[in-house]
């Protein structure tokens, strides 16, 4: 079993539902774990601040947790943007 297969399977059996994410070539092995996970289900868009601001606001009207996904490097900084925006609207 791959990391990233226990990954997605820890990630459902925590109550993930669904995933947003833009796909990367850094990720590439969990990207294609999630797309076998029969449990979860995902939503691809881009850049990584719209994947971010997705599960901040899936969280809020869904009242699930919501899971972003991005890739390794600049993926995940450019995903600060959308963090920074769930804590702002947290308050």
């Amino acid at each position: 079993m791959k990391l990233s297969d226990y990954g997605m399977g820890f990630a459902s059996g925590q109550g993930v539902g669904r995933v947003l994410l833009p796909v990367g070539g850094g990720a590439m092995h969990w990207n294609d774990s999630l797309a076998r996970c029969q449990a979860l289900r995902y939503v691809c868009n881009q850049p990584e601040q719209a994947s971010a601001v997705a599960a901040r606001k899936y969280a809020k009207f869904c009242n699930q947790l919501g899971v972003a996904m991005v890739t390794t490097g600049p993926g995940g900084t450019n995903a600060i943007t959308g963090v920074t925006h769930g804590m702002q609207t947290r308050r």
